[in-house]
């Protein structure tokens, strides 16, 4: 066996041979290449990655669109096998659903974790209209896509999601709108906490969806940088926090601590 990144005779003709297609969603080698890479994986490390490599087959053509074969090849491997790990088309479809809903990422942890309070707030409010408007990513457009097939459908994934959203998320921005209300920022409303909780993840979601196709749907006249502003201080606004409160806390000093 050769050391690390070394490769044999056979593993260099292969690789030859499928440059020679053009198209490698369909090649032969293409499929090969994955086996071999997936064969070496344990059964929950391949299970996890056929489950993201069918995600954007999924996210463009729902769970009756996507045939087993074009599953099959877009996670490189045999339909015999795939049905080997899952019993049926259903079944993967669910268990994908299922890694998207339950997935969260580190700087949301951190956010997650940090005491109640005004600046917490605002880093709330900015880091999730950020991550939704922020620059197109191929996993966020997916997610999308498969939860407006779900709205179109029977709702499971989108259900889901807001079940998530509304175990973690919601009580969260809830906590830090009484503490900045404890604090004297927050001019009170008759709109209740769990409320402007819920508006303040529904608007930047909705326009996110506008930028899902290659030329969005709207355009907004202004840098994607700017309408992230614009948002994060529209919601800031419509929660009750007091002006001097959002200038006092939504700057570039208070926004790194979210970037380390």
């Amino acid at each position: 066996m050769g050391h690390p990144g070394h490769k044999d005779g056979a593993a260099i003709l292969l690789e030859k041979q499928c440059h020679s297609f053009l198209d490698k969603k369909v090649s032969t080698c293409y499929i090969i290449k994955l086996m071999r890479t997936t064969s070496r994986m344990s059964r929950e490390e391949r299970r996890k990655l056929i489950l993201i490599r069918v995600r954007e087959l999924f996210a463009h053509k729902g769970l009756h669109g996507a045939t087993t074969r074009e599953l099959a090849q877009s996670a490189g491997i045999s339909e015999g096998l795939l049905f080997k790990i899952f019993p049926n088309k259903e079944a993967l479809y669910h268990a994908m659903l299922a890694l998207f809903s339950d997935n969260m990422s580190e700087k949301t942890k951190k956010i997650m974790s940090l005491k109640p309070s005004t600046s917490t707030l605002v880093l709330t409010v900015h880091f999730l209209v950020s991550e939704l408007i922020s620059v197109s990513l191929a996993e966020r457009d997916d997610f999308i896509r498969l939860y407006l097939r779900s709205l179109a459908g029977d709702g499971e994934f989108a259900r889901r999601v807001l079940e998530e959203t509304d175990k973690q998320l919601i009580p969260m921005l809830g906590a830090n709108i009484k503490a900045a209300i404890a604090s004297g920022d927050i001019l009170d409303s008759p709109v209740p906490h769990r409320l402007r909780a819920w508006f303040t993840d529904r608007l930047p979601f909705v326009i996110m969806t506008d930028f899902v196709p290659s030329a969005p749907v709207l355009d907004y006249g202004i840098s994607r940088e700017k309408l992230i502003k614009h948002v994060v201080w529209f919601l800031l606004r419509g929660i009750g926090l007091k002006e001097d409160a959002i200038r006092r806390h939504y700057n570039a000093k208070a926004l790194a601590l979210i970037k380390r």
